[in-house]
């Protein structure tokens, strides 16, 4: 076991060094609870079925890959077929894979009719339904004696865009049973679903936030009326009023941070607005342009490239660029328009160099594949648009106005737009963000409602105590959602925050990550470190496979000893490792969850 061990931490610690893969799917079987949630097994033959196994039963199986117990079936002397199905796998796309191990449950054979048969079906988890084969493994092929675990890796691409259920088949014809242990779905680098609960945070405002824009799950920006602007830097656990020197007699309407420093936000107030850029974390804010009319959307490509879209002044949009991190604008492209209503408040989309706003009351969309040189119109069956959002570049939603009210699909990258059933059938449509097949659409009232299958049918996602939502963002370096309301209201998506608290303020001789107490927990533990000089610190926590799931500290810390509550109520049972790197200094060490 030891070994076994050593090895986990060695491919652990490669996966620290590297880009952490996505895991859509994990199971282990150490939970008591057999099959697991969402899982299902089945007997189509003889009498036995699929159950959990302990590594006790040392006569059965060598020392296990990872954990102590495995998922198991026995051998029928009169044969049979046992099926053990994986809950449901969300939005599969291409480069995904499925990963597990196996191995002949006794040590003797050969009985080479015996396999085991990896199925997959689209639609349900019923065995009828599991009519595409991935493989056929030899379970009790030669050579005699053999009983090893063997790492089983087999591409999912095929079914790219639908939900799946994976269904293991021991198809026994005299032979002797098998086990399967450690079943991964890893993700390809498509965007994660965010995961967690919907919690409400605390503002400071009871007037209305118009916008937020969030660079990852540690740092968020949002901004409102009478000038206001705040920031978090702790997924929001606290928010900090950085408006600065910025006029209270102007709306912020629209913002994009670029990072925990720099943003841009546009003013309006009256006839005029402005846009203010910051590179100090909104300690002082520069008025970077003010001309006539009204700012509706802000972009950055890159910490120097910005992009303005407001209504349309003598026959034209307003398209503005800035080349210098927003402290200059200028024409970004000239577009001719006949309207006169001009756009939605932060109704466009940008995706790479592909770029798209609607135009109030023309049932159309202006779209340009290249950052502004060309556009072309996209029509639609709706008046107007309130909010744009696409998961790749083929597949997006959009969502109409009161006066206009709906919910459109794209799977060309907007060249056709089709009708869905809206969950909101007459309210605006305030935000819509997403990753794969899964999208959250909030309504300018108290919802927000959840599409997995791609719009094909929404259930609630969450009610807001009080309030209107006006936007909902995404994270993007992350999977937390974040969405502001007319009553200063923010609430959040994703996995739980943990608090840091300084224990005292005697500065330690040396750097030290103490052992997690309790331990095992459920659902919280206590993880307390010390640092002798202050410095950037960063405190981590790791699934068995090296997969980032939450992020406990990210920010400079001065010197001192620190305690910090981690809640893993969204995380299922299993064994995870932190880590602490601070000034160089780099520990880590091992927690067990059990629920």
């Amino acid at each position: 076991m030891k070994k076994v061990i050593a090895l986990l931490m060695l491919v652990f610690l490669f996966s620290l060094s590297a880009e952490s893969q996505i895991i859509k799917m994990s199971q282990g079987f150490e939970g008591t609870t057999f099959p697991p949630a969402g899982w299902t097994s089945y007997n189509v033959l003889g009498t036995n079925v699929w159950t959990r196994a302990a590594s006790t039963i040392t006569a059965l199986f060598p020392p296990f890959p990872n954990g102590t117990n495995c998922a198991a079936v026995d051998y029928q002397t009169t044969g049979g077929n046992d099926y053990l199905v994986t809950q449901k796998i969300n939005g599969v796309v291409a480069g995904d894979s499925l990963v597990f191990f196996w191995v002949k449950r006794y040590s003797d054979g050969p009985y080479p009719p015996d396999s085991c048969i990896v199925r997959v079906s689209t639609t349900d988890s019923l065995v009828s339904s599991f009519t595409n084969v991935l493989t056929r493994i030899c379970v009790h092929c030669t050579p005699v004696g053999t009983q090893t675990w063997s790492r089983v890796a087999l591409p999912l691409s095929t079914f790219a865009g639908q939900n799946i259920f994976v269904a293991f088949e021991h198809k026994d014809v005299d032979g002797h049973g098998m086990g399967i242990d450690s079943v991964f779905v890893h993700g390809s680098n498509a965007t994660p679903v965010p995961t967690g609960t919907w919690t409400e945070q605390t503002s400071g405002l009871t007037t209305v936030l118009y916008s937020v824009s969030a660079v990852n799950d540690d740092v968020a920006w949002v901004c409102g009326a009478s000038g206001k602007v705040l920031r978090t830097t702790n997924k929001g656990l606290a928010w900090t009023n950085v408006s600065g020197n910025l006029p209270t007699t102007y709306a912020m309407y629209n913002i994009f941070a670029w990072d925990a420093n720099l943003a841009i936000v546009t003013g309006v107030s009256g006839s005029t607005t402005a846009i203010y850029q910051t590179s100090n974390g909104g300690v002082n804010w520069t008025t970077a342009n003010s001309h006539a009319g009204f700012g509706d959307n802000l972009y950055m490509s890159s910490a120097t490239n910005g992009y303005f879209i407001g209504d349309p002044i003598g026959g034209n949009w307003d398209l503005l660029s800035s080349t210098n991190a927003g402290l200059n604008w200028a024409t970004w492209s000239t577009l001719a328009t006949t309207n006169t209503s001009g756009t939605y408040n932060n109704g466009a989309f940008f995706n790479g160099t592909r770029v798209y706003f609607e135009s109030v009351g023309q049932s159309h969309i202006l779209f340009s594949s290249n950052m502004g040189t060309n556009w072309t119109q996209q029509t639609i069956t709706l008046a107007e648009l309130t909010a744009i959002w696409f998961n790749s570049t083929t597949d997006g939603l959009a969502g109409g106005s009161s006066t206009s009210p709906g919910l459109l699909k794209t799977v060309n990258g907007g060249t056709n737009w089709t009708a869905l059933t809206s969950p909101y059938p007459t309210n605006s449509i305030s935000g819509i963000v997403g990753a794969q097949n899964t999208y959250w659409v909030s309504q300018q009232g108290t919802g927000i409602s959840i599409t997995t299958n791609f719009g094909t049918s929404f259930t609630s996602a969450y009610t807001a105590p009080a309030g209107s939502f006006y936007h909902m963002t995404k994270s993007r370096a992350g999977a937390t959602i974040w969405a502001v309301r007319s009553n200063g209201g923010i609430s959040r998506y994703g996995l739980p925050i943990s608090g840091v608290t300084p224990n005292a303020s005697e500065i330690p001789a040396a750097y030290s990550l103490d052992q997690n107490y309790p331990n095992p927990f459920n659902p919280v533990t206590k993880i307390s470190y010390a640092l002798p000089k202050s410095g950037f610190t960063t405190l981590k926590v790791y699934d068995i496979t090296g997969k980032e799931v939450v992020t406990l500290v990210n920010e400079v810390k001065n010197a001192g000893t620190y305690s910090i509550d981690f809640d893993g109520a969204a995380l299922s049972s299993g064994t995870y490792f932190y880590r602490l790197e601070s000034n160089g200094f780099v520990s880590t060490k091992k927690m067990l969850l059990i629920k």
